[in-house]
């Protein structure tokens, strides 16, 4: 059963810190006071991608405010699961949770005389996925499929069935990386994650999750704002303007001799190598994320450059042998981040806060952040690509 934290109403948008247990709201007092590591749930992406939205969707039609569209977010995840244990049938059904807050707010438009639509679902999940002592599907495939269920389960089921729309919500996901990633069956969750992106219609990556803030593999504070705002900005690009959507990811890549050359999708050119942070602080890699395997191992790497706005180029220790996979973002070479991002230069809302004595970790304070718009730079996808010969 949902219940949701605060009562069944709608409120002002922001973030809170929970109770262990989540049955109630710390006080700011309460929330500094905890210790490093406590397991409380704070702030989550959805605030931060809701609210960057309505900005945004203002900012488009030129208004100050418009009382008469409410932006309204239903926040029913639960931490530490896998696609099996989140699915429709799972026992206990946890899907339960996300029908019901879509239940819980219809019934609020309804009271009021008001349309409810659900205009698109952010999915933040893989983690549990990728470890292998759990004995959950960690294949690309196996995962892709049940995903892929899942979805088609929340537009009828929720779209369909609780808001009565005719057109399906758009989906919009992350890409489950950083300290997570395990390199076994080449990346198979984030693989998997945007197979799906580029197979489905109304399916969307909006960003890989290694570049931001975080504590150790969950985000901080100013990580899941930052992350949350990066999904605002693909939510406004698909749902309010009616656009298509890609990010940075790799379109051909060929190998000629120890040469190798990776042709990418740019949404904003040119390229650019830049340091992701890995908890929190920037971080940079002899070879940029970049890593060739091939049937003798890994092949060594003399150097990585960008060759034109759109392009990287690889130089190998040696010609590959045998069957080689191009990857970037793998666990055993660079902890599942990379340094490679575009040039976006979308402005942000809000800025970078470091506050001290509220309880955030001493190490966020990040002179090159702190009260600056967070950069909305699209950093390029983890993957595993078999290369063309040449």
């Amino acid at each position: 059963m949902f219940t949701p934290l605060g009562g069944a109403a709608l409120k002002p948008l922001k973030a809170v810190v929970q109770a262990a247990g989540g049955g109630s709201i710390l006080s700011d007092e309460e929330v500094a006071a905890l210790g490093a590591g406590s397991p409380n749930e704070g702030e989550g992406p959805e605030v931060g991608a809701v609210n960057f939205a309505r900005h945004l969707f203002l900012q488009h039609h030129g208004l100050a405010a418009d009382e008469s569209r409410l932006f309204v977010a239903s926040s029913s995840g639960v931490a530490g699961r896998s696609i099996e244990q989140l699915s429709k049938g799972a026992s206990p059904e946890l899907y339960q949770r996300l029908l019901q807050a879509a239940q819980g707010v219809k019934a609020i438009a309804d009271a009021e005389s008001a349309t409810y639509c659900i205009p698109a679902i952010f999915w933040m999940q893989g983690e549990w996925n990728y470890a292998t002592a759990y004995g959950w599907d960690n294949t690309k495939d196996g995962y892709k499929a049940k995903l892929k269920a899942q979805g088609e389960i929340w537009k009828t089921d929720i779209a369909y069935g609780v808001a009565g729309q005719s057109s399906p919500p758009a989906i919009i996901t992350y890409q489950t990386g950083a300290t997570y990633t395990s390199d076994i069956n080449d990346l198979a969750i984030g693989m998997a994650q945007w197979e799906l992106s580029k197979e489905e219609r109304n399916w969307y990556m909006a960003t890989p999750v290694y570049p931001y803030t975080d504590k150790g593999g969950h985000l901080d504070s100013n990580g899941y704002r930052w992350l949350g705002m990066q999904l605002g900005k693909v939510f406004h690009r698909v749902v309010t303007l009616g656009q298509s959507w890609k990010p940075l990811l790799p379109r051909r890549v060929t190998i000629n001799g120890a040469n190798v050359l990776i042709d990418f999708h740019v949404p904003c050119p040119p390229l650019v190598f830049d340091k992701p942070y890995v908890v929190l602080a920037g971080s940079d890699y002899a070879d940029k994320g970049f890593r060739v395997v091939d049937d003798l191992g890994t092949v060594s790497i003399s150097s990585v450059e960008i060759a034109a706005d759109t392009v990287v180029k690889v130089v190998l220790g040696r010609e590959v042998v045998g069957v080689a996979k191009v990857q970037y973002a793998t666990k055993s070479a660079s902890g599942g981040n990379g340094n490679l991002r575009d040039s976006d230069e979308t402005i942000s809302s809000e800025k970078y806060i470091y506050q001290e004595g509220s309880g955030q970790y001493p190490g966020t304070n990040i002179p090159a952040l702190i009260d600056r718009p967070y950069p909305f730079h699209n950093w390029c996808i983890a993957f595993s690509l078999t290369p063309e010969i040449i």
